[in-house]
């Protein structure tokens, strides 16, 4: 059992106290612990309303620095009030969500399914968040996880809202002051590492709700997210899935990533207007194409081709600094990953 020692003070804490305190939270406790503290402060000061609001809310939507203004506070240590305009701020913000949404819902006599399929959907976000935390946010396969568990879809499509909106509170730390201020433990390295590993983890889960959507021998089904729109092909004889940018996209743009699946051969086709016949991609320009076998970073790379990094960084970025011959024919080991305005 984990044994935490959290902050305590001998003076009122001043700003800087409390950043360090938010930084100790958001590395010592998961979201999901945060959102129990909070509810416990709101139920021993007896803030029914609130506390109601919150158990209804979309835990994506909860704050985690206010989660740890209620925790201090209940600890019995005198926040600023700031801080505590603050807590209150984002109850109201939670509230207005919450009135909206029930203004424009349909009653239905499904609550109790709706609530069961929340329970388990926070039930498995827990217990992934914890393997992500064990494992220092190395990637693991979700897809094989969720797959072994046999997950429903409707409880994967909640665990992807969850962690597309962590994804995106991560993504805008440098815009937003308070997301700044709370993820400050967290070095520019390790935001890239939580945002490379957790956006694999929502590519597992889009690929687990095609096969659970139906998707039969090399059956294909379009799916997309707001970032990204894959064809995803499952065998059903070996469990394999294979992810590819539909072919017809590629008609008068300037790039096109392709990687050769089983040797990891990386082609990166750039052209003035590059267009597709048969399984060969044609108008390419040579001298601004290049190809790199990418064994052992392919996660970072992928990412950063679907995050529109400059293709020459990229190139550099690759560990392995041969070059090899650009590949246009395609086979059944291909997949595009990506096509551009370049």
């Amino acid at each position: 059992m984990r044994k935490i020692k959290e902050h305590t003070f001998d003076h009122p804490p001043t700003g800087s106290d409390m950043t360090d305190a938010y930084n100790d939270y958001h590395y010592d406790f998961s979201h999901i612990e945060g959102v129990k503290f909070l509810l416990e402060y709101l139920e021993k000061t007896g803030q029914q309303e609130y506390y109601s609001i919150v158990k209804k809310s979309d835990q994506a939507y909860i704050s985690s620095t206010a989660c740890w203004i209620a925790r201090m506070i209940d600890r019995g240590i005198e926040v600023p009030q700031h801080s505590k305009d603050f807590l209150i701020a984002k109850l109201e913000e939670l509230k207005a969500r919450l009135e909206k949404k029930e203004s424009e819902m349909i009653v239905v006599h499904k609550a109790s399914v709706k609530q069961n399929i929340k329970n388990k959907a926070f039930a498995l976000i827990d217990t992934l968040e914890n393997m992500l935390e064990e494992r220092g946010y190395v990637y693991f396969s979700v897809y094989d996880f969720l797959k072994e568990k046999n997950i429903s879809e409707v409880v994967a499509q909640n665990v992807w809202d969850y962690f597309k909106a962590v994804v995106d509170e991560l993504v805008s730390i440098k815009g937003d002051k308070e997301a700044k201020e709370a993820y400050r433990h967290l070095s520019v390295e390790d935001i890239a590492d939580r945002i490379t590993t957790l956006s694999a983890l929502l590519k597992d889960v889009n690929v687990y709700m095609i096969f659970k959507s139906g998707a039969d021998d090399i059956k294909t089904k379009e799916f997309s997210t707001s970032d990204f729109k894959y064809l995803g092909t499952y065998n059903k004889e070996d469990g394999s899935v294979i992810l590819s940018v539909d072919p017809s996209k590629i008609v008068g743009v300037k790039i096109v990533w392709t990687l050769n699946t089983k040797y990891n051969f990386l082609n990166c086709i750039r052209g003035d207007s590059l267009s597709i016949k048969g399984s060969r991609i044609m108008g390419e320009n040579l001298s601004k194409s290049w190809a790199k076998i990418v064994k052992y970073d392919i996660a970072s790379v992928y990412f950063d081709i679907n995050h529109g990094l400059d293709p020459d960084i990229i190139k550099n970025k690759i560990k392995n600094q041969k070059e090899y011959k650009v590949t246009l024919l395609s086979n059944e080991n291909t997949v595009i990953l990506n096509v551009g305005k370049g």
